[in-house]
């Protein structure tokens, strides 16, 4: 209910709220919203609030060793395993079993290869859990900074006279952020500030002015588009903006990688259960309700990443209660793990738009609502 009325302010208020201003008299700006207003605040800037919220209850719970809270409020409430369960939706529609699992070479992509990641991430938890966690910490950054760059892309409409930065431009100056972001957190954590070599603090500074320069670069691209009559869309913008200060929290707060990571994924977690749910909403209607065991997607939606929370939630739990050292806790471990890397690698796979088929079935639905 709260949301819900701050949502109304923002939208209704007769004032700056509506974005639709004016960088100058002769640059005016749209209202490029991807779902429309209301979806938009939810799910892609207002879960930054929230996770600098859930972020301050979980220090709390922690300095009160309150076990169970913490392992709630590890998992953003549930939205993690609740994002994760999100993915396994698409294999509930007739024509993507059909696409995934029907030519030989899917196959290799959606069963035999997730299959042998998830046992190898299990095999590495015994073999070399630090190696294992140092990868599955990498792709996580890569899924989540990949994850911001299509949204930014979905949001862009140069049909409507939207001044467009170059795609290269605008992927490396997320991507450069993000590594200047992540080399801070490793010499911060990783290293306790005691890797004192030269050349290394030196390389961060020039990780850190390349940033510097390929965002500088993007804004004076869009102001040379802006001077020539382009529209400035506002939403866009605040999104790139967002993207390029995705990673900051997890450079500087935190004192492990999960800590670190809270708030970004908290945000990732919101953005990618909002992009699933207005997919399922607007094609599973009418004629195409046949490609689902039920007549109620929404509510199979829920379902299915309602019961992947209650999965890895008592593989957590049950992590818990055994001893660290135990055969058992590092097959949990590596099965938790695992679920993490398959869930990566098949949205690398479902959300491939450079495939027609993705481009197809997933993008005219996507795009019905934006402004």
């Amino acid at each position: 209910m709260c949301i819900s009325l701050m949502l109304d302010w923002f939208y209704y208020y007769p004032g700056p709220r509506t974005l639709n201003v004016y960088i100058s008299q002769e640059t005016p700006s749209r209202n490029g919203w991807l779902f429309g207003p209301r979806w938009d605040l939810a799910f892609f800037f207002l879960p930054l609030p929230l996770a600098l919220l859930l972020f301050a209850g979980l220090q709390q719970a922690q300095l009160l060793n309150l076990a169970v809270l913490v392992l709630i409020l590890q998992q953003g409430v549930f939205l993690g395993p609740f994002h994760q369960g999100a993915t396994w939706f698409h294999f509930f529609d007739k024509e993507n079993r059909k696409q995934y699992l029907g030519l030989a070479e899917n196959r290799r992509h959606f069963i035999y290869y997730p299959t042998a990641l998830f046992l190898a991430t299990i095999a590495g938890q015994f073999v070399c859990p630090e190696i294992t966690a140092l990868f599955y910490i990498l792709w996580s950054l890569n899924h989540a900074v990949q994850q911001n760059i299509g949204i930014l892309l979905l949001y862009h409409d140069p049909k409507k006279g939207e001044a467009v930065v170059d795609r290269s431009i605008e992927l490396f100056s997320q991507r450069s952020a993000a590594v200047f972001f992540s080399l801070i957190f490793f010499d911060r954590v990783f290293f306790h500030y005691s890797f004192k070599e030269f050349f290394w603090h030196v390389a961060i500074a020039l990780f850190g002015l390349v940033a510097l320069f390929s965002a500088g670069q993007y804004c004076f691209v869009l102001y040379l588009k802006l001077s020539q009559g382009q529209k400035f869309n506002v939403p866009a913008f605040c999104f790139w903006l967002m993207s390029v200060l995705y990673l900051a929290p997890f450079a500087w707060l935190g004192q492990d990688y999960f800590q670190a990571l809270f708030i970004p994924l908290i945000i990732h977690w919101m953005q990618y259960i909002g992009l699933n749910y207005s997919l399922v909403a607007e094609k599973y209607k009418d004629e195409r309700l046949q490609l689902l065991p039920t007549v109620r997607p929404v509510l199979l939606f829920s379902a299915i990443s309602l019961l992947f929370v209650l999965f890895l939630t008592a593989f957590s739990l049950l992590g818990n209660t055994v001893a660290e050292d135990s055969v058992l806790r590092k097959i949990l471990v590596g099965a938790v793990l695992g679920f993490g890397m398959v869930h990566y690698y098949l949205d690398g796979r479902i959300w491939r738009f450079r495939e027609a088929y993705a481009r197809e079935n997933m993008l005219p639905y996507l795009l019905a609502k934006r402004r």
